[in-house]
This record gives structure tokens, sequence and C-alpha cells, in this order.
């Protein structure tokens, strides 16, 4: 039995083939590029809190939309408080404890404050946004952005955007000072 006319013949079909397995150059992408996220505005954060902030749940009473506001929270409300993408966050009012206020609590995520009843998170909490021009929360997130983590201390000046009777309260942000509020002694 001749071998070499079938080996011969193996060989001129693998030659044959190999041009087909040759990687071909992809075509162009036409799928459609995704809009690349909005810068924050530059002058957003701040190094020095403002004066007078109130708290969270305090402001929710006292402002309604289109009114300014000066607050102070915290970062927290559930185990994400920060929007994935978006610069939205959720602040907490102090007169609510989170969980790592309790010395006893060994929660893995504090600022989440399973330990409290919803309707004491709703109450005590506010969506604070940073938005383009037509109010649609830019296209960046906020964690990690100067600072920002669950259970920083913020404090927020902004526009009421909305509120309602079942606990909605959102904040457009036009400035933000992230870290404690030293306070003063009266002189």
């Amino acid at each position: 039995m001749n071998l070499a006319a079938p080996t011969a013949l193996l060989a001129l079909a693998a030659a044959l083939a190999l041009p087909a397995c040759e990687k071909k150059p992809a075509p162009p992408d036409s799928a459609p590029k995704a809009a690349p996220a909005a810068a924050l505005p530059g002058d957003l954060f701040i190094t020095a809190a403002p004066a007078g902030p109130l708290g969270v749940k305090a402001a929710k009473q006292a402002a309604g939309p289109g009114q300014k506001v000066v607050m102070r929270g915290r970062v927290g409300g559930s185990v994400e408080p920060f929007v994935d993408g978006r610069a939205m966050f959720t602040l907490m009012d102090f007169a609510l404890p989170a969980c790592s206020d309790n010395p006893d609590d060994a929660c893995e995520t504090p600022w989440d404050y399973c330990c409290e009843k919803r309707a004491d998170i709703t109450a005590n909490a506010a969506t604070i946004q940073v938005t383009d021009a037509s109010g649609a929360p830019l296209k960046v997130g906020l964690k990690g952005v100067s600072g920002l983590a669950p259970l920083s201390e913020v404090v927020v000046v902004g526009t009421v955007a909305q509120k309602d009777d079942s606990g909605v309260f959102v904040v457009r942000a036009e400035k933000m000072f992230v870290g404690p509020v030293v306070k003063t002694a009266p002189k």
C-alpha cells in the first residue's frame, strides 16, 4: 500500500484550508457607541461646609418643589445607596441611627439601616441628584468621588425637584461638602 498519495492529498487539503482559517480583518463596527459619561460640574464639591444646614427630615418638612435647601446627612438608606452610572445617592438624617451607631450590632452593611423600620427610613431619606440642564441625572457615578462613600457626612446645597406625600424628596445638588461639619463654640 502506497501511503504517499493519501499523505500528499492530506497535505494539499490542509494547504488549501489554511487560507480559509486565517483571521480576516473584522468588519467595521457598526454598533452604536455608548454616549460618554457626562462630566460633573467642576465647582460641585466645595471645601467649606455651608452655614446652617438643616437635617434631612427638617428640610423635607420645610421646603417644597422649587425651593432652595441646605441640608446635612450621611450617605445610606440601602445596601447600595449610590445609583450605578448615575449622579445620584440617598442621604439620611443623622436623627435616624445607622446600624453602626449601635455598638452591639455587627452588621456588615451598617449604612443600610436594616435595624430601622422602612417607614422611618423613608421619613428620614432624601434622593440627591446632580443633573444636566434638562433635569436628568448625569450619566456618571458618584461613589468614591471626593470621598463620597456609604456613611459619609455630606452637606448639600440645592433645589427641591420633587416632594410628595409618600415620602419622596428629591434635591438637585448644586454644591456639596463631604466631611464632618465642624461646629464652633460661641464666643
